[in-house]
């Protein structure tokens, strides 16, 4: 009951039910009916107030939260709201780990209590990493969250709709609101997500972008600290300077005005119109635009004032106007953070020339752009770790404008020219050393790292690496030797695993088969092998690289030198990359694997959809030419992807074998991927020293992984974990010998098979199997049979009994383009006339195996003498090891998928392993082998800076054997009287290689000389320790005293008389335990004259005795003068007149028997020793 007041006069009146509890959710409550002065109330919900926020949409648009930009899509999806109709995208340009980071809009209406607020948005993400968001109602006045979705993920290349409902309550009323969209996850900026429209109770959001203010740190310039300090610079050192500065102006905007530079020209002044750029005090506005729009009006503008008219201070003022309005918008954030910096380099390199035609402003804003591109030049200033990783994009793209900043800002200063100079050098030499683990940089078999593997697509960064040496050549800033060798590594790796006409595997390629040239050429080895040539002091180019460039493109007079380098043969180990390449007579053979840790293809949304078989372990055979027909015969518009040669692969239809989401590392189950390099030569050629040898092998365990990438889902899971096999590669002369064991999976609706090749054919392509041609068609022979082929490119292929149906097949062929998503669209692609040969292991093949030959430039006669007799022996093909003899050379080949025990080839000297490795030796003669080992397995983490662990594997030898001479990476361990184990330290997965050679056991140790020795307290005597016989191996003579009190005895042998007394010193061999025994007197200082006695009654030492032929005689007293007596009494040996206390007497003129030493001293007193003469 109430009883209203007179206070409550024309107010209105609310009926309310509240909550009295502690507000838990589990309470509920129910009114029945209502009743006012008998008045039943009705039931039915009041109509929602009207709300401002029903016609919301007019306000001024998003604004950024944190260190992002927002920027306005126009090529956005349907998602309810029509295809292309505008959408916005969210980007972090730094971490925001630490920070909130997104966009928030302002509502123009304030709230009022029990408003019910709805919001509809739909968020997309374009990048192939996930995002995670939290939607949220903020109400800005009193700085509270109201109402939040919570972390919400929106996948890779995916969309996710996103609602809120919020009631106003009490303490909103007249407060603003704003909704917001900020990151969740870690930060990181490779992650963005995008608003395609937002509603609030049925009205939608406008889509337009708020202009940020500019940043005033933009005015700022860089924000370093540099850790070398400035100092004085001489005349010479200022000179230098320019000259680097000069010298990559001339490359990169050349010294000659191009043909077509006039077009160029004119379209730039014709952009830079379209800007509509002006000058509102330090504001420089004008027209969106980007780092590469901008950039190639800049590199026009650049060199037509280096190359036409320096002096055009028109041109001048637009260059200026570009630089600056660029700068500045990337200050506002309407110009993006370029994460790898290739659209950067675009604006950012052309720039650098600028220095005469840029004021200082105009410049540090500039500065400011270049630090927050190179993350305050990050590994340019400041400490440096051993082994840490540098970007190689980065290196590629803003390494020059690094160096260069110095003189480009300080054109006046000498000393920050210098100073930016000096931490250039440093940063190339920082570069090029080791990066650990799989982070970008160099590794130790010469390969370069990006994406976490070897990737030779990226390496287009030793472009700018080896322009920048060049530049430094000849100046105090010139690189070390050191540095420059592990470059030189890195391009002759590239040569060596490419033909002469730059091509390298499709199984090297990346994501990217349609590109098959290595990253560096004809230019680029001119300039480091001249620049090689400096670095060494040599009065020629560096002759590695000049051999080989005047081979491949004829002598370049630079070069001091014409000597031309034959086609370089041999086998090099790759194991940083899982692959080995084989060279031999003009053909390379590349053989690759992948493992759990570094992928085999890369699958990106739009490449190489249908690669996942890239590194099945292939083996591709390069002849010398391109990739055209009657060359090497590939075309990756036609190319069947299910087909790589030397795969081992499930043949799947094309809506299968894409990859099953937008982004594929492939991966597998397996680490044991690699290969060997055996009787080195890389030492004697100074380069790649420890993985370039004559011959060699590859091996590769494998286990399908399934489920494997991240980003959009284009299918279900085809990858198959019951996919397995064991294949290894064995390089013996002009062959390979090629081995599988297994082969099994569960798929009965798909064909294994194992490709021998495929290449692009022509009307008169065909191949000759067992002696008959044939041409179009397919055909098959029996497996139980030996086959043998030669291929339309003269590739011999000896496929031995057992190994499967052989098939081949010539005909056209339509495939689905590798960057084609839709699997069905490939009915409009080119046509392609292909010849293909592959082992055919039939559906759900099971433990199945195979054995081939490839033999390069065969002739008929060469592959029936295979079938004839095989210059080699499979001594075994099981899933523990396969193992190969190469009958004429003596070569085994062995590579170990686990450890073995009493292994008893015929002949063989191998007895055990105690893990998984590689092993090759050959019999040089019946008393020395020549043995290399590894394990190719780095105990890599995928995509992580672990360094490589290094590998202690024991091998166990029948017979005894020894190393022909230390190496600091193997060592015996054991032996028995008929075996011998050695450890072997593996680094790095390189080949540990030793020459070995049969035991021969020491008999006796002998000490010299042999008899007894006097010396005094302090005094020191060094006796010589021998063994026989003189050919004993091992001989390890440990030396020690009985009483070190009296004498100690050091390593050499070296006596020292520490106090009185007789001690026995022994000479022992560690090894056998055999030793001999002398005996020492230690006595003290004797005065001119003393008769003491000493060890004998006489005081007189003599020895050896018996002896063959010399005696030496000591005597503390002066020696005057001796005679020899035979035992008749008659003198046979006398001298005199000696004068000394210690002589050497030849006796070897007595005949056999017992002799009289007399001996007489200065006084004339005489004393006597027998001897035997032998």
């Amino acid at each position: 009951n109430y009883f209203t007041q007179a206070s409550d006069l024309g107010d209105q009146l609310q009926l309310r039910f509240l909550r009295n509890d502690d507000g838990n959710a589990v309470r509920i409550f129910n009114f029945d009916y209502v009743t006012i002065n008998d008045g039943l109330l009705n039931m039915q919900d009041a109509p929602p107030a009207p709300s401002c926020f029903d016609n919301t949409g007019d306000e001024e648009g998003w604004a950024q939260i944190g260190d992002v930009t927002i920027n306005e899509v126009t090529d956005d999806g349907d998602n309810g709201d029509g295809e292309n109709d505008g959408a916005l995208a969210v980007v972090s340009l730094s971490s925001g780990a630490d920070e909130e980071q997104g966009a928030f809009y302002s509502f123009n209406c304030s709230m009022s209590t029990d408003e019910i607020l709805q919001v509809e948005s739909v968020l997309y993400n374009i990048r192939n990493s996930f995002v995670a968001t939290d939607m949220q109602l903020y109400n800005s006045t009193d700085d509270l969250v109201v109402a939040s979705t919570g972390r919400t993920v929106v996948p890779a290349q995916g969309t996710t709709p996103m609602s809120l409902s919020y009631v106003s309550q009490a303490s909103d009323d007249g407060d603003e609101l704003q909704l917001r969209f900020l990151r969740a996850d870690d930060g990181n900026p490779v992650r963005s997500f995008s608003i395609d429209y937002a509603t609030i109770n049925g009205a939608t959001l406008n889509m337009q972008v708020l202009t940020p203010p500019l940043n005033p740190e933009c005015a700022n310039g860089i924000d370093v600290e540099p850790d070398i300090p400035l100092s004085p610079v001489t005349a010479q050192e200022a000179a230098e300077a320019e000259k680097v500065y000069n010298t990559l102006s001339d490359t990169y905007l050349g010294i000659e005005i191009p043909d077509n530079f006039q077009d160029e020209m004119n379209q730039a002044l014709s952009n830079y119109d379209n800007l509509n750029i002006s000058i509102d005090g330090n504001e420089v506005n004008g027209e969106e635009t980007t780092f590469s729009a901008a950039g190639s009006i800049v590199s026009a503008f650049a060199k037509h004032l280096k190359l036409i008219d320096s002096n055009d201070t028109a041109v001048a003022e637009k260059a200026s106007n570009v630089v600056a309005l660029v700068s500045q918008q990337f200050c506002r954030g309407t110009i993006l953070l370029d994460g790898n910096a290739y659209a950067f380099e675009d604006f950012s390199r052309p720039t650098l020339y600028l220095k005469d035609y840029l004021s200082d402003s105009v410049k540090d804003q500039y500065g400011y752009v270049l630090d927050a591109q190179t993350r305050n030049f990050t590994g340019f200033w400041g400490d440096f770790q051993e082994g840490e990783e540098y970007n190689t994009d980065w290196m590629f793209n803003m390494g020059e404008q690094m160096v260069l900043y110095g003189t480009f800002r300080y054109p006046d200063n000498d000393e920050e020219k210098v100073r930016y100079m000096k931490a250039g050098q440093r940063y190339l030499e920082r570069f090029l050393a080791f990066s650990d683990g799989t982070g970008d940089g160099l590794k130790p078999d010469g390969t370069g790292y990006h994406h976490w593997t070897a990737y030779d697509g990226y390496m287009y960064t030793f472009t700018t690496v080896i322009n920048i040496v060049e530049a430094f050549s000849d100046t105090e800033f010139q690189i070390d030797t050191e540095a420059y060798y592990l470059l030189r590594n890195a391009i002759y790796a590239q040569k060596m695993f490419s033909n002469d006409a730059q091509i390298k595997a499709l199984s090297l390629s990346g994501r990217n088969p349609q590109i098959r040239k290595v990253t560096t050429g004809k230019t680029e080895l001119s300039k480091l092998a001249i620049s090689g040539g400096k670095i060494l002091g040599l009065a020629t180019a560096d002759p590695l690289l000049a051999g080989y460039y005047n081979r491949v493109w004829g002598n370049n007079p630079e070069f001091n030198t014409t000597t031309a380098t034959p086609f370089e043969e041999g086998y090099i180990q790759f194991n940083h990359g899982h692959f080995g390449v084989y060279r031999k007579d003009n053909w390379v053979a590349t053989m690759k694997g992948f493992s759990d840790n570094m992928w085999g293809s890369e699958l990106y949304p739009a490449e190489n959809r249908y690669g996942r078989y890239q590194s099945y372990g292939a083996l591709e055979i390069l002849y010398p030419g391109g990739i055209d027909q009657d060359e090497n015969g590939f075309d990756a518009e036609t190319w069947d992807w299910n087909y790589n040669p030397g795969a081992t692969t499930i043949v799947l239809p094309w809506d299968e074998l894409q990859g099953e989401r937008s982004r594929i590392d492939e991966m597998q189950q397996k680490r044991f991927a690699g290969s060997l390099a055996f009787k080195n030569i890389g030492e004697n050629k100074d380069v790649l020293k420890t993985n370039y040898g004559t011959y060699g092998l590859f091996a590769m365990d494998f286990q399908e992984l399934e489920n494997q990438g991240f980003g959009t889902v284009y299918g279900p899971n085809t990858h198959n974990a019951t996919f397995t096999f064991k294949k290894s590669y064995f390089a013996f002369d002009d062959f390979i010998v090629s081995l599988g064991s297994g082969i099994s999976n569960n798929d009965a609706d798909n064909p294994t098979a194992t490709t021998l090749y495929q290449r692009t054919a022509d009307a008169q392509s065909g191949v000759t199997v067992n002696s008959s041609f044939y041409g179009m068609g397919e055909n098959s022979f029996t497996g139980d049979r030996n086959n043998w082929l030669i291929d339309d490119y003269n590739t011999g292929f000896f496929v031995a009994k057992g190994s499967g149906d052989l098939k081949i097949r010539k005909g056209d062929q339509q495939t689905p383009n590798e960057n084609e998503i839709d699997p069905t669209a490939y009915l409009d692609n080119e046509i392609g006339s292909y010849t293909r040969g592959y082992i055919d292991h039939g559906n759900e093949p099971s433990d199945a195996g195979y054995e081939y030959v490839v033999k390069p430039n065969a002739t008929p006669s060469d592959m029936q003498a295979f079938g004839t007799e095989k210059p080699y022996i499979v001594l075994e093909k099981s899933s523990e090891r396969h193992v190969v003899k190469h009958n004429e050379d003596g070569i085994w080949g062995f590579a170990f998928f686990g450890p073995s025990t009493d292994l008893d080839y015929e002949g063989g000297v191998l007895k055990g392993n105690g893990a998984s490795c590689l092993v090759m030796y050959q019999e040089v003669d019946d008393k020395h082998i020549l043995l290399s080992m590894t394990h190719p397995d780095l105990g890599f983490e995928s995509r992580s800076n672990q360094p490589a662990v290094t590998k202690n594997i024991q091998l166990t030898l029948r017979n005894n054997w020894s190393l022909s001479r230390p190496n600091s990476q193997v060592s015996k361990v054991s032996e028995t009287d008929s075996t011998s184990t050695f450890q072997f330290t593996v680094e790095n997965a390189l080949a540990v290689e030793v020459d070995l050679v049969k035991s021969k056991k020491v008999k006796k140790v002998h000490i010299t000389p042999a008899s007894k020795r006097l010396i005094e307290v302090g005094e020191t005597y060094t006796f010589t320790g021998s063994a026989t016989p003189t050919n004993a191996t091992d001989v390890s003579l440990i030396w020690s005293s009985d009483d070190e009190a009296v004498v100690t005895v050091n390593q050499e042998g070296t006596v020292t008389g520490e106090s009185k007394g007789n001690v026995t010193i022994t000479c022992t061999d560690e090894g056998t335990g055999k030793f001999d025994t002398v005996h020492v007197v230690v006595v003290d200082y004797l005065a001119e004259g003393d008769t003491s006695d000493t060890s004998n009654e006489s005081g007189l030492i003599i020895y050896p005795n018996p002896t063959p032929s010399s005696l030496t005689v000591q005597m503390k007293k002066h020696i005057n003068s001796y005679t020899i007596y035979d035992y008749t009494g008659r003198a046979r040996l006398s001298k005199s007149n000696l004068k000394t206390k210690e002589i050497v007497i030849q006796v070897d003129i007595l005949e056999h028997g017992i002799y009289i030493l007399q001996v007489t001293d200065k006084k004339g007193e005489t004393r006597s020793e027998q001897f035997i003469k032998e």
